[in-house]
């Protein structure tokens, strides 16, 4: 950097310098709106709407004969007093009939029903149910398994023999089938913690330590080993798999780290959906998960899933994109610019119009209408991107979303 007091006199001398400093600058602008799209993105999340949804009212800003597409039967103007309506009561849901049920009968006493004409008792002439759900706590039982030895009344003491109980999950242990899985599914469905766990049972009148609960579930997990592997192989049999990761927090030693939970679900031949766990987001994990899949694998453009799509794979993959995730880039952009993100929303919006239309159509019928609709708004999409891919700053948010998209 040349200091104020150093500057040249000569011309010849300045122009590589001012060269030299408006390259920085630029660089420096460059840096501060990628910085400033950071803030303003985590902005959004924390304190902005949640929806992605488009404005009606933009797409008036889009040529939409210049890209090939029909355009939308605009917006219908706003009254300059448009009514309230009222807001609707909840409607109460009756209790389902599958339900057990109760009746409890609360007649009068006789001398609350005496006619004042007759004096006579007056009977019921007709009965009004007014339902009521209640909650019975939980009930606990101890159940007693009983074996029998038997061997000769006459006292021969060469044949003996005994019966067996039936097999348990917990061998020698303490808890029966319907407590194990009330254990696993307060722990990995209701997120309730063991230590709690140990407290919901005290109250009930059990007293099982939370270790005692960690072994069980950790006895449990080795024994569903082999249904994992059956569930895994079924679910291969499935043509497309979709898959996702999100995070998941991890307790450790002095704090708590991100991992990984992959969900993979199977088509609807294969209504199945399995999970697995990763300590971090390396690619490896999916890797290795689908390593003997053979199909169409729907997912994002993440590159730790490039290594399943190499062409030379046995048995081979085939990609199959996403186009939410590939919208959302686009919606994050034109919150900075309404002209070119604009243009790729309206086109993922025909994509999603067509998807909609075809939602009761069957698998035969669904194809047809892509062919027919979809493929000639994929292939303006695709002629648009050529055009401006190169002509936007790869690291602005325009710009990463073209090179999501391509990718």
């Amino acid at each position: 950097m040349v200091e104020p007091t150093s500057i040249p006199d000569d011309p010849a001398l300045l122009k590589p310098l001012v060269r030299e400093l408006f390259a920085e600058l630029r660089k420096s602008q460059r840096r501060e709106e990628s910085l400033q799209a950071k803030v303003d993105e985590l902005a959004r999340k924390l304190f902005g709407r949640k929806t992605e949804k488009l404005d009606p009212n933009q797409l008036a800003l889009i040529d939409f004969e210049a890209l090939g597409l029909e355009a939308p039967t605009p917006a219908e103007p706003e009254k300059d007093e448009v009514p309230t309506k009222p807001r609707r009561r909840a409607k109460r849901k009756r209790p389902s009939k599958e339900l057990p049920r109760r009746r409890v009968e609360h007649p009068l006493p006789d001398e609350e029903r005496i006619c004042p004409c007759c004096d006579e008792v007056m009977p019921a002439i007709r009965e009004e149910i007014h339902e009521q759900i209640d909650y019975k706590p939980a009930s606990f039982e101890v159940i007693e398994n009983v074996t029998f030895v038997y061997g000769c009344r006459k006292g021969c003491d060469e044949k003996i023999v005994s019966s067996t109980k039936p097999p348990q999950m917990v061998e020698k242990g303490l808890p029966g089938p319907g407590l194990l899985a009330h254990v696993v599914v307060s722990k990995y469905c209701d997120h309730i913690p063991l230590h709690r766990m140990e407290g919901i049972l005290r109250r009930q009148g059990v007293e099982i330590p939370k270790t005692t609960l960690c072994g069980w579930v950790k006895e449990c997990s080795e024994r569903v080993e082999g249904l994992l592997g059956a569930l895994k192989k079924e679910l291969f049999h499935s043509a497309v798999v979709a898959t996702d990761d999100t995070t998941v927090p991890v307790q450790k030693k002095g704090g708590a780290y991100s991992g990984r939970l992959w969900v993979y679900l199977g088509d609807l031949d294969h209504p199945l959906v399995l999970y697995d766990y990763s300590p971090t987001r390396e690619g490896e994990a999916p890797r290795t998960f689908l390593e003997s899949y053979g199909g169409y694998l729907q997912a994002d453009a993440y590159s730790g899933y490039d290594q399943l799509f190499k062409p030379d794979r046995s048995p081979r993959i085939q990609e199959v994109g996403c186009w939410m995730h590939a919208r959302r880039y686009f919606y994050e952009a034109s919150l900075k610019d309404k002209g070119l993100p604009l243009e790729a929303l309206a086109m993922i919006r025909e994509l999603f119009r067509f998807e909609k239309a075809a939602k009761d159509f069957s698998p035969d019928q669904r194809l047809a209408l892509r062919r027919e609709k979809a493929v000639p708004v994929l292939d303006a999409m695709k002629t648009w991107m050529e055009k401006h891919r190169h002509t936007v700053l790869p690291k602005s948010p325009l710009g990463k979303a073209l090179t999501y998209v391509t990718n």
